[in-house]
């Protein structure tokens, strides 16, 4: 006051400088400053006074310019002045030349013995920011009071240049404590551009010191509202900060540190320098700065492992001392950070459950979080916790709502109070909720039972109309979310805006975000075919950033909803192949399973997937090992080790869902596994769960009974006991399927036979070809009588027939159409429905069926003549011999040949009928017809043209069309028995009475190219009369025509044998002793078809040959039978 200028006075009443202090600086006044000010400006921040004593709460809550050791000192005089009741510290200004000095009592004189800071002192930035300049730095130090001199440099150093940096560090500061001051809040200003260049000058000369640096980061952090200014800068003094990190103090460090965290500063070189000097100065950190310093690397995902390492000594000896909010921090950044130390988290744990009813909702959520990430589940159960989150659930913040359900759903702790309460508190305050929250809540109340459908419906509502808005993570998050989610209508629109909103922003997917999206919309059965085009575009162009499971769940995702993208499959396997040393079993068997699903049978990478997937049988769980099972039968591969795969699927048989058992079972019936004692565990297990059973099982499973012919009534009854209460949930197919799986195991169950034909009468409409032609042939093989079940089907196939005529279909679907008509003919016919006096037209029925089986054989020649024209035929080679095939009748569309013993009726290339002993008849008809001209010969779908087998030691008459026309028309005469096969066999034993036709069902025996009777064949149906008996010495014999209805693999010989009546010379079936005393007298299997009637062209054909040298010589070595011979015979035989 006295001593201030009148200028002084003046400026202070304009409020823009301050008082000036003494004599000396008078001159200083002039220029529009004062050393008092410049020192006061500098002192004000400090947070510990002069004196001692502590700062202000005000000033501890922005610790901005501390002073650090030697930076401000009391020297020993200092200290005597101090016992005297004065501070004796006189404040220096340094500026380079020199130096000035001022007794801190006048300073305290002038501005009271409080806080120094900006609001007691009143300094404002009068000169405002258009007059500062950039300048060096002024440092304060301590020193014994002397005689203030006035120097040349004094002038100098409180010119511009020095003082700019002053007033900007000051400014800047002040700025930054009325920001992060709550009550005082502003809202955000124009970053102070002189300022910063101030303050960045001096940080890139390197003139600041490292106190500096961490104060001005800190109120940058303050006043940081997302400007390229205020980023570019907090950088730039980041850097420097990090060159000078090595004298920081632990403060320091952990206010820096902090001050990144929160403007997400990730400078890997800055972090790493910082991280280095914590963790080597980790014992001076007190509890709130190892807080700070934590919690700031945890924000950053910053790997500080040091720090970690370093901290936990203080943290397990200091744990007591760390308040609620701490221990919540602290819990929050073990839990980003990964932190695995068992021993230092236990005690965290410990001390925080001791004091859960102190902890804020936030503090609540933040440990459940922590936990539930950490794997420390008992948290969640504590009796403790589970109260105090019910007490203070409406007082949690949306963003700790959702926190505390990912927390339960996560540890799959089912709490339901606290998760209903949960559910019910966010439904009510959904609007409150971020887009993450959403996800999290949706994701959480699906994962567990939550019964609160409001909830998500809520959270639908919410997030729908804000899809536009999404980034890429959001909408796959939210997608994914809903897709795990119970299922709501509400998932389906929300699943289905994502994929469609997804499209316009595909380029900005990352490959986790495309798999996520895809694999959410297959869960869902969701198929927008442009979103997976987008999808499948994308990915191709990112596949070398796609992880594993990745790959797996995006091409599991395309086969689920069957979108067939061949250049994404063959692209993703190549790829997935080069890290299947990475799978788990669950990327295995998924992948497994898509490449079955889309049909990749021949790629060269799915017989490597196969095998590795061998390899980790023992690291499936149950849906892994069905997965793999049933991909294995869609491949129809069986690759070495499958055992392993079979006993691991027994063991964990109790875990299997009954879905998963009905594809196990169908996979071993597809591949003809018979190992009867692991399918009676599986069944027995699918039987005790029947009643839970969906149709689709059902029907798979009895299936696979029929075709594994499994024995096990318990098993079957209990299967088609639950079918007959389902039935109205069956499909078409399905109905087919339980029908004809009925029929192959000879169960007759009338009450569901007839609510099966009632079920499969009133979906017909809706059937398949297939379906329908099953459906006939399983209760025609049952002998089950149900004329409106016939009628329906023929009705059905008439319609088709009338569609067929008018539509193009491809070769396949001709060759479908025709192979199922022919099958219901068949039916008809052999059920005798066609004889009974309906009311429906059977015979037009039947003319219509023959006219468009003859339009069906006139496509395939007019599209089969075009198609094999440019094709040259390459005759097979055949030795000529006596003993050939022989050409006996040569029609206009068909041939007749008389087929010699050792020559086989080759109708297919491969399988299990295919040509293995014999010469392939069908090299004979090739060298006498054109193949340009006839191309069916070379037809393997249409067996080369030929209408029925003959066994390979029999001799006899074949036919063979000439054309497609007369294929079909052959084949409709043969299924509708107008075609006549006459043979000559001769039999062991004497039976001159056949009073009725053998219809003993044949299926294949368990062995090559076998037949037997037993349940489970197919009906059969063979008719004999006897031409004459004959003997050879003691033996009897007798000569039958025979004549048969249908055609299985060696029927007459296996149903002749069945009834005691082998044939002679039968290797097969026939004792072996009773075969080689055959061999003596006769050559080879006596049979030989003889006779055969048809139509060719419209007229009646019959063709008859007689036997063959070699039988009728062996026939001739008989003796006829007398009828006293005949009569002891029979005498004999009744009397043992």
């Amino acid at each position: 006051g006295s001593h201030a200028s009148p200028r002084a006075r003046e400026r202070r009443a304009a409020g823009r400088w301050g008082c000036a202090d003494g004599a000396a600086w008078c001159a200083a006044l002039a220029r529009r400053t004062s050393a008092v000010q410049a020192l006061a400006r500098w002192a004000s921040p400090f947070q510990t006074r002069a004196d001692g004593c502590r700062a202000s709460p005000r000033v501890q809550r922005a610790p901005l310019f501390q002073p650090e050791r030697g930076g401000l000192h009391a020297s020993g005089h200092a200290q005597r002045q101090r016992r005297a009741g004065r501070s004796g510290r006189v404040l220096e200004a340094r500026v380079p030349g020199g130096s000035a000095r001022l007794s801190e009592d006048r300073v305290r004189q002038r501005h009271g013995a409080g806080t120094w800071g900006y609001a007691e002192l009143g300094i404002a930035p009068g000169g405002g920011a258009g007059h500062w300049l950039s300048g060096r730095p002024v440092c304060l130090a301590a020193h014994r009071p002397n005689t203030v001199r006035r120097s040349a440099w004094v002038e100098r150093g409180l010119q511009a240049e020095d003082s700019e940096l002053e007033r900007a560090l000051s400014y800047y500061w002040r700025l930054g404590r009325r920001t992060s001051d709550p009550p005082a809040a502003l809202r955000p200003q124009p970053a102070p551009a002189a300022a910063l260049k101030t303050i960045s000058h001096a940080a890139e000369r390197g003139n600041l010191d490292a106190q500096t640096l961490s104060n001005v980061l800190l109120t940058t952090s303050y006043l940081d509202t997302g400007g390229d200014e205020y980023r570019k800068f907090f950088g730039l003094c980041a850097a420097a900060l990090a060159r000078v990190a090595q004298h920081a103090s632990p403060r320091q460090l952990a206010n820096s540190v902090w001050a990144c965290a929160k403007v997400q500063e990730q400078d890997a070189q800055v972090l790493a320098s910082v991280s280095q000097e914590a963790a080597a100065k980790m014992r001076a950190f007190n509890c709130l700065d190892v807080c700070k310093t934590l919690w700031a690397f945890a924000s950053l995902k910053f790997g500080a492992a040091g720090v970690l390492r370093s901290a936990e000594r203080t943290l397990t000896s200091h744990c007591r001392e760390f308040a609620p909010q701490g221990l919540a921090n602290l819990l929050w950044s073990f839990a980003k950070l990964d932190m695995d130390e068992r021993v230092v988290l236990g005690a965290v744990v410990q001390e925080a459950r001791l004091h859960l009813p102190q902890f804020s909702t936030q503090g609540l959520a933040s440990i459940a979080w922590a936990t539930a990430h950490l794997q420390v589940h008992d948290v969640l159960l504590d009796r403790g916790f589970v109260p105090q989150a019910l007490v203070k659930i409406r007082q949690f913040a949306a963003q700790s709502l959702a926190n505390l359900a990912w927390a339960y759903a996560t540890t799959a702790v089912d709490e339901a109070i606290v998760m209903g309460a949960l559910a019910r508190q966010s439904a009510a305050r959904i609007g409150q909720f971020e887009l993450q929250g959403l996800c999290n809540l949706a994701w959480s109340f699906g994962k567990l039972p939550v019964r609160e459908p409001e909830a998500m419906r809520a959270i639908a509502r919410t997030a729908a109309p804000i899809l536009g808005t999404c980034s890429a993570q959001a909408i796959s998050n939210l997608a994914i979310s809903f897709a795990k989610a119970y299922a709501l209508p509400e998932s389906e629109r929300i699943i289905r805006g994502c994929a469609e909103e997804a499209v316009l922003k595909i380029d900005s997917f990352e490959p986790q975000h495309l798999s996520n999206l895809a694999w959410a919309m297959a869960s869902s059965d969701v198929a927008v075919a442009a979103t997976f085009r987008a999808i499948s575009l994308e990915s191709l162009s990112k596949m070398a950033g796609f992880k594993v499971q990745e790959m797996c769940s995006l091409i599991w995702a395309f086969a689920k909803l069957s979108v067939h993208d061949a250049t994404l499959t063959s692209e993703v396997l190549p790829t997935a192949l080069k890290q299947q040393g990475h799978f788990t079993p669950r990327d295995s068997s998924n992948l497994l399973w898509a490449a079955a699903a889309l049909g990749r049978t021949d790629d060269p990478a799915v017989e490597a997937f196969a095998q590795g997937a061998m390899g980790l049988v023992a690291h499936m769980n149950a849906q892994d090992l069905a997965n793999a099972m049933w991909s294995f039968a869609k491949l129809s591969r069986a690759p070495r080790g499958l055992e392993g795969l079979h006993e691991g699927i027994v063991r964990a048989a109790g875990d299997f869902k009954q879905q998963e058992l009905s594809e196990i079972v169908w996979a071993w019936a597809t591949l003809r596994i018979a190992d009867a004692a692991k399918t009676q565990v599986l069944l027995r297990m699918a039987a005790s769960k029947a009643g839970a059973s969906k149709p689709q099982e059902l029907s798979n499973m009895l299936w696979a009974c029929a075709t594994l012919s499994v024995d096990d009534a318990v098993a079957v009854r209990a299967l088609s006991k639950s079918s007959q209460s389902k039935l109205h949930g069956f499909t078409p197919q399905n109905l087919a399927n339980l029908a004809w799986a009925l029929a192959q195991l000879m169960l007759v169950d009338l009450q569901l036979l007839s609510r099966l034909a009632t079920e499969a009468s009133s979906k017909a409409a809706e059937a398949g070809l297939q379906s329908l032609a099953n459906t006939a042939w399983a209760f025609a093989a049952l002998d089950v009588a149900d004329p409106p079940l016939f009628a329906r089907i023929a009705g059905e196939m008439a319609g088709r027939m009338d569609s067929v005529r008018s539509q193009s279909l491809s070769s396949a679907g001709l060759l479908e159409f025709g192979e199922n008509l022919l099958a219901v003919l068949w039916a008809l016919r052999f059920s005798g429905a066609m004889d009974d006096n309906s009311a429906y037209d059977y015979p037009g029925f039947v003319a219509s069926a023959r006219d468009a089986l003859r339009e069906v054989g006139r496509r395939f020649d007019s599209a089969g003549a075009s198609a094999h024209a440019i094709v040259p035929t390459v005759p097979t080679e055949l030795a000529a011999s006596a003993g050939g095939p022989e050409l006996v009748q040569d029609l206009p569309d068909s041939l007749v040949i008389l087929k010699p013993p050792d020559w086989e009726v080759d109708q297919e290339s491969s399988g299990p009928h295919a040509s293995s002993r014999g010469s392939p008849l069908s090299g004979f008809v090739r060298q006498r017809l054109p193949g340009r001209r006839f191309p069916l010969i070379r037809d393997e779908r249409h067996q080369f043209g030929f209408l029925h087998r003959l066994d390979v030691p029999s001799s006899g008459l074949i036919i063979a069309a000439k054309t497609y026309a007369a294929y079909y028309d052959l084949q409709f005469q043969l299924h509708t028995g107008t075609l006549a096969r006459n043979y000559l066999v001769l039999c062991h034993g004497w039976r001159t009475v056949w009073d009725r036709a053998i219809e003993l069902r044949v299926r294949a025996a368990p062995g090559v190219r076998l037949s037997a009777v037993g349940r489970g064949g197919r009906p059969s149906q063979t008719t004999a009369r006897t031409r004459s008996l004959a003997a050879r010495g003691r033996q009897a014999f007798s000569l039958i025509e025979v004549s048969i209805g249908t055609g299985r693999r060696h029927q007459i010989r296996v149903h002749v044998s069945s009834i005691g009546h082998p044939t002679v010379c039968d290797g097969r079936y026939t004792a072996v002793t009773t075969f080689l005393a055959d061999r003596r007298w006769c050559p080879r299997n006596f049979l030989h078809r003889h006779c055969l009637a048809f139509q060719s062209c419209g007229r009646d054909v019959e063709v008859r040959a007689p036997l063959p040298p070699d039988l009728a010589e062996a026939l001739g070595a008989l003796a006829p039978a007398s009828s006293s011979e005949v009569r002891r015979g029979r005498q004999g035989k009744e009397n043992k």
